[in-house]
């Protein structure tokens, strides 16, 4: 039996212990006493696996006296806003939001200047506020599944980003500066639940010389372009459940490359047979070999 959110916060309290973990407990409410444990550094009030999801409505105010956090996981509830309070919280360096039912971010999540991670999945929002886009460390950012529209124009200055999920969004254009994220290694556009309507592969990311996992899954490209090339230190490619029915050469001079998915395309019949054997009969068919 799971011990209670009162013993886990008792028990924390006699031994002054800096992470709290309140996931699964099916909480509906926060127990208040929380509220007095000023030097936690880490509290997940979100998901864990296999246990009952807690269901919170509402984040109490008082999450703004825990000014020690620099984690914080609030996943699977169903909070539909987030308390100004939670602007004080300056050390945050990771802050969890999946699975909730929020339409917007509040434009002052700007302020949490020292965010490395910012988790949004699977909430359905309207817009991205401009203020996201000032982050000066983040280095992941998960809009899996939010329905966005399109991205801000200013999106590019997260200059810091190495990890970024977009799949399950609704946009078919990047703004230009999508270019300027150099320091990017993981790209995830869509996957085979999540359609993605690009319709092309865009050519911003032509300067993401650092990527090395791409998916443009299920994003109805009709064809790989030429300049693929040009991305040497891709590793794993993901374009399975597209329209393709050829590859470009470059595709083979990739030196990194030892994963790639194709499925469900419809393939040329020799170009079928070489994929379906390994990536390296793949590589000697298009280089003519």
């Amino acid at each position: 039996m799971s011990p209670s959110a009162d013993h886990l916060i008792a028990e924390a309290r006699r031994l002054h212990r800096t992470a709290l973990d309140l996931s699964g407990l099916g909480l509906t409410e926060v127990p208040p006493e929380l509220w007095e444990l000023t030097w936690l550094e880490t509290l997940n009030l979100g998901y864990a696996y296999k246990n009952a999801k807690n269901q919170l409505t509402v984040l109490p105010v008082e999450i703004g006296t825990l000014t020690e956090l620099r984690g914080l996981s609030l996943s699977y509830n169903q909070l539909t806003a987030l308390p100004d309070s939670l602007r004080g919280l300056i050390h945050l360096e990771t802050l969890n939001l999946s699975f909730n039912r929020l339409t917007e971010l509040p434009p002052w999540l700007g302020e949490l200047t020292q965010l490395r991670e910012l988790h949004c999945a699977e909430n359905h929002l309207a817009t991205l506020p401009a203020a996201l886009t000032t982050f000066m460390h983040l280095r992941m950012l998960n809009l899996y599944g939010c329905e966005l529209p399109a991205l801000p124009i200013s999106f590019g200055r997260l200059t810091t980003l190495t990890n970024l999920h977009l799949q399950g969004n609704h946009f078919t254009t990047l703004p230009a500066s999508f270019a300027d994220l150099g320091q990017l290694q993981e790209l995830w556009f869509g996957t085979d639940i999540h359609h993605a309507p690009l319709g092309h592969f865009p050519e911003v990311l032509r300067s993401l010389y650092q990527l090395r996992v791409l998916s443009v899954a299920n994003c109805d490209l009709p064809i790989l372009p030429e300049w693929m090339g040009e991305l040497t230190a891709l590793e794993s490619l993901y374009a399975q459940q597209n329209h393709l029915t050829a590859l470009p050469r470059a595709l083979a001079t990739l030196p990194n490359l030892n994963r790639l998915n194709l499925d469900r395309n419809p393939l040329a019949p020799e170009l079928m047979v070489a994929y379906q054997r390994d990536l390296s009969a793949l590589r000697r068919y298009l280089l003519g070999e």
